[in-house]
């Protein structure tokens, strides 16, 4: 078989040298014979060409139209521009506590079902022996379990058994997330406004029985109480809300609705006190629970809305700062 080229490869090291070809049967004759009249460069000349050839006496590979390598018989020459490589930094490996691992080692058998909420964990000295760590571990694991919700001891009792999170327990720890992260009034009422007209819609076409005696008993105390103090007004309102999420049947809904409860609604308690919205408030709770009751959807989610842009009404009304970060004080 023929060389592919002809011309040395020491004649790469200038680029602007002519190359003479020698071309073989295999390539296009036409594009030889244009190559030749042009006298093209080594680059262009394989950027031309396309491919990879590879010969008897010679290797051939086009990084990009800067950087040629080309090899002789299984040897390689240096490009005509060597490569830069990236700096590239790595971050020191973290090793993780022997109790976060024993946490998870256990949780994840809950969160797999082999566990099931409500069955017994095995003792402390059990568990240590299993995972070949010392009961301290293992007792400091369990503990980051209970501040979750997994576990739990009945009665304050020590044997431990795995338990599902409460929906209030988890709307504290994401509202304190929230906090951290200066959420404003104003991002919580718009959630709120996306979330709470779509529960009433949902709530009038799904409340069950005991959901529709939970709101009408939280309608009566309402009207007991409201010429009485702000703060129980406020928690009837948030427990309203509360109610209405859990009519809806969707437990997803229902743990989106909490953190917006636990730091949107008790701002109230400031226009009840600077407003005399109470019997407003009180008014659009029972056009709510009434359309609930008739399982008029589109009755409940037209006044909830009305409820929602009355509470930013209010705010506005008050000279309130809806830009506030919620963990701020009034």
């Amino acid at each position: 078989m023929k060389p592919c080229f002809a011309t040395h490869p020491s004649r790469f090291s200038n680029p602007t040298s002519p190359l003479k070809l020698r071309p073989p049967k295999s390539l296009n004759t036409a594009l030889i014979f244009d190559l030749r009249r042009g006298s093209p460069t080594p680059s262009a000349f394989f950027a031309k060409l396309g491919l990879i050839e590879r010969r008897r006496f010679f290797v051939v590979r086009q990084f990009d139209d800067s950087r040629v390598r080309i090899g002789v018989n299984g040897s390689s020459l240096k490009p005509t521009r060597q490569r830069q490589l990236a700096h590239v930094t790595f971050e020191k490996i973290q090793e993780e506590p022997a109790y976060r691992a024993a946490g998870k080692a256990i949780e994840s058998r809950i969160m797999s079902g082999s566990i099931k909420p409500g069955d017994p964990l095995p003792s402390e000295t059990a568990l240590a022996r299993e995972l070949g760590v010392n009961r301290s571990t293992v007792r400091e694991g369990i503990r980051l379990l209970e501040e979750n919700g997994l576990v739990r001891r009945r009665d304050g009792g020590k044997r431990l058994f795995a338990s599902i999170p409460r929906i209030a327990d988890l709307g504290t720890r994401v509202s304190r997330a929230m906090v951290l992260h200066e959420v404003t009034f104003e991002e919580l009422w718009e959630t709120a406004m996306m979330l709470m007209p779509r529960a009433a819609e949902h709530a009038a076409e799904r409340a069950r029985p005991e959901n529709i005696e939970a709101i009408d008993d939280n309608l009566r105390r309402t009207r007991a109480i409201i010429d009485d103090d702000p703060g129980q007004l406020t928690e009837l309102d948030v427990q309203f809300h509360h109610l209405i999420a859990r009519a809806t049947q969707n437990r997803a809904l229902m743990l989106s609705h909490e953190p917006i409860g636990i730091l949107l609604y008790p701002a109230c308690t400031a226009l009840f006190v600077r407003l005399n919205v109470k019997a407003r408030l009180l008014f659009a709770h029972e056009m709510i629970a009434d359309a609930i009751r008739a399982r008029n959807i589109n009755e409940a989610r037209s006044w909830m809305e009305k409820h929602v842009v009355d509470f930013r009404r209010g705010y506005e009304l008050t000279s309130l700062d809806m830009s506030k970060p919620v963990g701020d004080g009034d």
